[in-house]
């Protein structure tokens, strides 16, 4: 038997879509219960998934990633989930507004492109993701001499150069009936596959960049926070999220193709002590 697909993105309602979700995977497999969603999440309570859904128990923050993981859900998805508890027990007016204004912008980041294969080259050099930023803004010009000059000579035209060439040749620029480039889409996300040296380097010199950011840029044009926080290993997932959706979301409220210049903003989360 056909049964269809629960798309989380269609719900305002956490309770709902739970509902939804466990008929559905009910209907594919029989094994599925209440206690074994309980197992998959790492809930301590066998009967937590009943009393959330029938609106007897309210989901705490504690339970929203473990809830998360038993779902299944990744990524924006992850994030979406998390937006609806928020506003399905927010405790007044303006928390839910707040609440519907993320929601809104989670629904939109859907639309971003997703790099594979080739493309995620991209991620090679961090040049790649100024002079795509640089493309989406509207008079840009492709001569690598001009982009090199526009990124204060931090890289040579033969790197802009090879930079264009790259994502012209994977779509990730491509040429309009005006024979201009233009991105294939304002908001890129990449995939799980991006090879991890790509991944290493375009950090490490993120954090270089930021390091002759912080020796050389004018404090109106640079703003350095930190914090440092005691954690025990349970918070640590939920910490990490609440980067990942703050990253996110900064990226849905600004990805809009109207800037005047690029910037740089890096978020980083280490452990500095060692348990015994």
């Amino acid at each position: 038997m056909e049964t269809r697909v629960v798309d989380i993105y269609g719900y305002q309602d956490f309770r709902s879509y739970l509902k939804d979700f466990y008929q559905e995977r009910r209907s594919k497999d029989r094994k599925f219960s209440i206690r074994f969603f309980a197992r998959r999440a790492g809930l301590r309570s066998q009967n937590y998934l009943k009393v959330v859904m029938d609106g007897r128990r309210s989901l705490t923050a504690r339970n929203v990633p473990k809830f998360i993981k038993g779902l299944g859900l990744v990524g924006s998805q992850a994030e979406y989930f998390e937006a609806l508890v928020n506003l399905n027990q927010a405790r007044d007016i303006s928390e839910q507004k707040i609440c519907l204004e993320r929601i809104e912008h989670l629904r939109k980041k859907k639309t971003a492109y997703n790099l594979t294969g080739g493309q995620l080259e991209l991620f090679s050099h961090w040049y790649n993701l100024a002079i795509f930023e640089m493309a989406s803004q509207a008079g840009f010009n492709p001569d690598p001499q001009e982009v090199s000059r526009k990124l204060q000579g931090k890289i040579t035209s033969l790197e802009a150069q090879q930079s264009l060439e790259l994502m012209v040749r994977t779509g990730i620029l491509l040429k309009g009936q005006d024979g201009k480039l233009k991105p294939v889409a304002l908001k890129i996300a990449s995939s799980d596959t991006v090879a991890p040296q790509y991944l290493r380097r375009l950090q490490e010199s993120f954090i270089k960049q930021a390091l002759e950011g912080l020796e050389k840029s004018p404090p109106q044009d640079f703003d350095v926070r930190s914090l440092t926080i005691a954690l025990t290993s349970e918070q640590v997932p939920l910490f990490k999220t609440k980067i990942q959706e703050f990253q996110r979301e900064m990226n849905a409220l600004f990805s809009s193709g109207k800037g005047s210049d690029i910037y740089q903003f890096n978020l980083q989360f280490f452990k500095l002590t060692k348990n015994d």
